[in-house]
């Protein structure tokens, strides 16, 4: 009976990630619950999750004050367990990504560090790749599996840089100033050698 009461009552008793922390101010200070209607507003949502992240339902957030979930705050809390699936990656990524903790420019998005300097490692992004791994030769759904289960698709690059002072040698013009093709093949990733 008390399982029963506890999935009807989920915020209430406390068992969503998303609410088991405290609001910062008490009630009597700032009285959240009277302004849950703004947890979603354009104009104080941001102000909503810094402030009342508990009756939000923001708690537990990385990036909760980095960016707005497009889609609702109750509708994104709800989908959270799918964002790191392959079917729901990339429409999760753009309606809820607070939630999904993919906000622009945090260091979550898939696919390198965006410096060039062959550290990215081989890895799978969603975490369900292995029970598509099927999905990774069918034509509808090929491009979105190499990029989000790369190493499920066996489609990881070997082309790395095998030395670490790479990209500062990049920056002094080593890839484009020196004729040392075999000193560049340390750099492969970093002088573009990759094919």
């Amino acid at each position: 009976m008390m399982l029963i009461f506890l999935l009807d009552c989920l915020v209430t008793c406390n068992a969503c990630d998303s609410y088991t922390c405290s609001n910062p101010q008490p009630d009597t200070t700032l009285n959240c619950s009277a302004l849950i209607s703004q947890c979603d507003s354009d104009t104080f949502g941001e102000f909503m999750k810094e402030k009342c992240p508990a009756t939000c339902g923001k708690c537990n957030r990385k990036n909760a004050n980095l960016c707005a979930d497009k889609s609702k705050s109750e509708v994104c809390t709800v989908l959270a367990k799918f964002c790191n699936t392959v079917d729901y990656y990339d429409l999760l990524s753009t309606e809820c990504p607070s939630t999904c903790n993919r906000c622009p420019n945090n260091g979550t998005t898939p696919g390198g560090n965006g410096n060039g300097n062959g550290t990215t490692a081989c890895v799978d992004v969603a975490n369900d790749c292995f029970t598509n791994t099927a999905r990774c030769s069918d034509a509808t759904y090929a491009p979105l599996m190499h990029r989000l289960c790369p190493k499920t698709c066996n489609s990881c690059s070997n082309c790395e840089d095998s030395h670490k002072m790479c990209s500062a040698w990049v920056s002094h013009g080593f890839c484009t100033k020196f004729s040392q093709t075999e000193t560049m093949k340390k750099c492969a990733r970093s002088c573009n050698l990759c094919k």
